[in-house]
């Protein structure tokens, strides 16, 4: 009586590793970027949401200096979000950066997320020219 083999071998068990070790490495890195430029594009979505509340806030207190000047620093979470605001919840980074809002009433509102280093940049396309120097 023959006896039957059974589970198996060692060199198929390897086989089927390294096909999932290449698998891993080729989707991985995809998946890593992927993440981090859907990260940059909630950003550069809340910046712009913020931007155009500030820019409302300022419109609808005729751009005076006091109006300015609330919106500087932190100024802008208490004058522009709650529920009576322009936007109802404080948005968030993605990436846990930090928003910073600078408003001035030459230049208007200028809204920066500190994750500006990291690959893809967090930056509105509109301050993207102040933000690459120019050669």
């Amino acid at each position: 009586m023959k006896k039957l083999q059974q589970g198996f071998t060692l060199v198929e068990i390897m086989i089927v590793v390294a096909i999932i070790g290449i698998l891993a490495a080729i989707a991985i890195p995809n998946f890593v970027r992927n993440r981090n430029q859907s990260q940059a594009k909630a950003c550069i979505s809340n910046m712009r949401q913020i931007s155009t509340a500030c820019e409302n806030y300022l419109t609808e207190n005729n751009l005076s200096a006091d109006a300015v000047t609330a919106l500087n620093n932190d100024g802008w979470k208490t004058q522009v979000v709650g529920t009576d605001n322009y936007i109802k919840v404080l948005p968030v980074c993605a990436a846990g950066g930090t928003y910073t809002v600078t408003a001035d009433a030459d230049t208007g509102v200028k809204v920066e997320c500190n994750k500006t280093a990291k690959e893809p940049k967090h930056i509105l396309p509109e301050n993207a020219t102040a933000a690459t120097p120019s050669t």
